[in-house]
């Protein structure tokens, strides 16, 4: 038996307002989270809607610092659209929109004083209080989240330590594609018959958080050459995730996770999201 994690990242984006801070502003829930285009929403109401129609349950990771610029409202009124469809809300954080507590965050970002995006570049007393402040806003709106994944992937090691000490029970960062990049758990402090474990593609517990990997798979291998690839359904093929589930039955792991965001469903052609279209091929 194996069990299936559907895990959605919800997030506003920064659309270029770092790079063009006098032209460009955020992008907002309705185009990155509800993914309206037209008279129609392509973002979690779709997903959702699928979801519901096959009795499935999802975790959505929402991400709270986006209040920083757009407010409370918006934020809480996303939480409580997925809670009120019966599904599950957990905690995703991209520590860079912290410069939007500034009123003068154009001619910081005109500076490049931005604050880093992968929470691993923080202490881990930062870390602690990052975390604490993700937390504490989301629940303004009646969730205590006990999961959470970094923006980018980007956890370390500190990072199990700060949830630990948030009293969160688990993270769902380590990617094994992005390991090096922008996810840094490692080296895993584990071993498997005395051996040191390298990398993770289970539950397993370190650090007094048991870690949920998004699944990864050699998507080809030519001679010696393998190339990862994360079960995120805009990388994935449908054979690919179905031949995935049964090696799992097979063989494992025993707990697959796929990934997706809230705005999965839609081709970005620039960033302001104003000529974004529905992406069919992954939506059928």
């Amino acid at each position: 038996m194996i069990k299936v994690f559907i895990t959605i990242d919800v997030e506003t984006s920064i659309g270029g307002a770092f790079a063009k801070p006098d032209k460009l502003r955020p992008v907002g829930a309705n185009k990155r989270i509800y993914g309206q285009i037209g008279n129609k929403e392509y973002g979690i109401p779709l997903i959702i809607e699928i979801l519901n129609s096959y009795n499935l349950k999802a975790t959505f990771f929402v991400e709270p610092f986006c209040i920083f610029y757009f407010g409370e409202k918006m934020i809480k009124e996303v939480c409580h659209y997925i809670l009120n469809h019966g599904h599950d809300v957990q905690m995703h954080l991209h520590p860079n929109y912290q410069i939007f507590k500034y009123p003068d965050w154009q001619e910081r970002a005109k500076r490049k004083e931005l604050f880093p995006d992968i929470i691993a570049k923080y202490t881990l007393d930062e870390q602690i209080n990052l975390i604490k402040q993700g937390k504490k806003i989301l629940g303004k709106y009646g969730i205590k989240p006990i999961a959470f994944r970094a923006g980018c992937f980007g956890a370390n090691l500190n990072t199990l330590t700060a949830l630990k000490e948030n009293d969160f029970l688990i993270d769902s960062s380590y990617n094994l594609s992005f390991l090096g990049k922008t996810c840094f758990i490692y080296p895993l402090p584990i071993t498997n018959n005395q051996s040191l474990i390298t990398s993770l593609n289970d539950l397993t517990p370190i650090n007094g958080i048991y870690e949920l990997p998004i699944t990864n798979y050699y998507d080809f291998k030519i001679g010696n050459f393998k190339r990862l690839r994360n079960l995120d359904i805009c990388a994935s093929s449908f054979y690919e995730m179905k031949k995935i589930l049964k090696y799992g039955l097979k063989k494992g792991p025993k707990h697959i996770t796929f990934i997706l965001h809230s705005f999965s469903f839609i081709k970005k052609r620039d960033v302001q999201y104003k000529t974004a279209k529905p992406n069919f091929i992954v939506i059928n």
